[in-house]
């Protein structure tokens, strides 16, 4: 599989996941709707797991490995709540530029005990020209 093309698709449906995720929350409110995709999330992978008949083989006892759930609980809530006063497409932007902005701090850094991918000047012009597109785009 083409990793660029898979995200792209990703990156759509992250979209879709926030239009939808926003809707809902205007319908049931901000907590329920996290409560609610959280747990028809939950049913999902526990059907799968059921049908698949596979089972999970570990769990690690470094407990920062889980802090993903937590995230996302917090990422759904946000985007949902941003949603519905700024709409989708400025979500994004504001999505997109936190997850450069962190995603540069992590390389260069080797926060997470990550290899170290020093900030160059090269990285930085990239990084202008994108958010100056991104800009561009939203006005």
């Amino acid at each position: 599989m083409n990793y660029h093309i898979g995200n792209i698709f990703t990156g759509g449906l992250i979209s879709l996941l926030i239009f939808s995720n926003g809707i809902l929350s205007k319908f049931t409110g901000d907590s329920d709707a996290v409560f609610i995709i959280h747990t028809l999330a939950f049913i999902s992978i526990l059907a799968v797991k059921l049908v698949t008949g596979t089972k999970i083989r570990n769990f690690p006892t470094e407990v920062y490995l889980y802090t993903g759930g937590l995230l996302s609980i917090l990422i759904i809530f946000l985007e949902s709540v941003t949603m519905k006063k700024i709409g989708v497409s400025f979500t994004i932007l504001f999505l997109i530029i936190g997850q450069l902005l962190s995603s540069l701090a992590i390389d260069h850094f080797g926060l997470f005990r990550r290899q170290v991918h020093k900030f160059s000047i090269k990285k930085s012009l990239g990084l202008l020209l994108i958010f100056a597109g991104i800009i561009i785009i939203n006005i």
